[in-house]
């Protein structure tokens, strides 16, 4: 008979190295830590018993694809020019919700505005704005990697039905695309990030990875909101008087990018050409049956400017010229 054959493993001691990542704590530890944005909605979903849902035309098709695979009901209404409701959606029976993206984490305004209207019966979509504080008593989640460099991961905040979440995610096999773009170059890496992507859609709901946990107490939270305001500023006075959007950064807000909207198409090509990457959110938006104007706008006459940490005033000033060119 085997005596430690029952016993617990004990701690491993010595050994090779394990990736070296300062220690800190996490931005939103009070959050309950999931393995992506989608999982933390899907957690609503059944935490809630949510049917029905109200959902701005202009949203990631991530968001639809919970949604549809979970066959809840879905109602769409419209954003204006300044990224607010159109008109506000009415709820009328159990399980009814209405959704709000905090956009670019420019919209912390209406946020509040709409959880004096909606109560417990809204649902705040902060994965553009991974800064913005929860509303005590409103469903908030959160998705870690639009803002920085880690593979996967969520935080949800609710006060609703908790459930027990027993499956554990890891990580370590969707780093390549970030070591990749540190070893080799972004294009040499971007195949993986797709790869990586596709893999978030056939998730189930886990809990945040280890490898995710570590990653995301290294960071400098502080350093990485003080880059992101600074950088938008400059765009903003260089870019305000060319653009559509009526852009206010409030005090406690970090924003994402800069959505710079033009009155003409953009033509990717040359950005793209002038080594100039941005982002399209979301062109899946164009598919959608009865999209308005902005909305189509927005898809395709903004260009999203990075203002992230990895940028400085220098680079911020390249990227204005290099649009400048366009």
């Amino acid at each position: 008979m085997n005596l430690f054959e029952n016993m617990e493993k004990p701690e491993t001691i010595g050994g090779y190295f394990e990736l070296e990542l300062a220690q800190g704590e996490q931005f939103h530890k009070g959050a309950i830590a999931l393995n992506s944005g989608r999982s933390c909605l899907k957690y609503l979903i059944k935490s809630r018993g949510i049917t029905r849902i109200h959902l701005p035309y202009y949203i990631c098709d991530a968001v639809t694809e919970v949604l549809t695979a979970s066959e809840v009901v879905i109602k769409y209404y419209h954003i204006n020019k300044n990224l607010e409701p159109v008109s506000l959606p009415e709820i009328k029976s159990t399980g009814e919700y209405v959704l709000y993206v905090d956009y670019f984490a420019l919209m912390n305004k209406t946020v509040q505005r709409l959880a004096r209207i909606y109560s417990s019966r809204l649902i705040v979509d902060n994965s553009q704005a991974f800064y913005s504080l929860p509303i005590r008593g409103i469903d908030t989640f959160y998705s870690p990697r639009k803002f920085f460099g880690v593979p996967d991961g969520g935080y949800l905040y609710t006060d609703g039905k908790l459930l027990a979440i027993e499956d554990q995610s890891f990580s370590y096999d969707r780093m390549s695309h970030l070591a990749k773009r540190i070893d080799l170059s972004p294009e040499a890496g971007f195949n993986d990030y797709q790869e990586n992507e596709k893999k978030f859609g056939r998730s189930t709901i886990a809990q945040m990875s280890k490898l995710t946990e570590k990653l995301l107490s290294s960071i400098d939270y502080k350093r990485v909101e003080s880059r992101r305001k600074k950088n938008f500023k400059i765009l903003h006075q260089a870019f305000k008087d060319q653009n559509i959007l009526s852009l206010r950064l409030g005090k406690c807000a970090v924003p994402m990018v800069y959505p710079l909207l033009l009155d003409r198409r953009i033509d990717r090509t040359k950005l793209y050409e002038s080594g100039l990457y941005t982002a399209q959110y979301w062109h899946s938006v164009l598919d959608a049956t009865g999209i308005g104007t902005i909305e189509r706008d927005i898809v395709e006459k903004t260009i999203f400017l990075p203002v992230d940490q990895r940028y400085s005033s220098d680079d911020i000033r390249e990227i204005i010229r290099r649009v400048s060119l366009l």
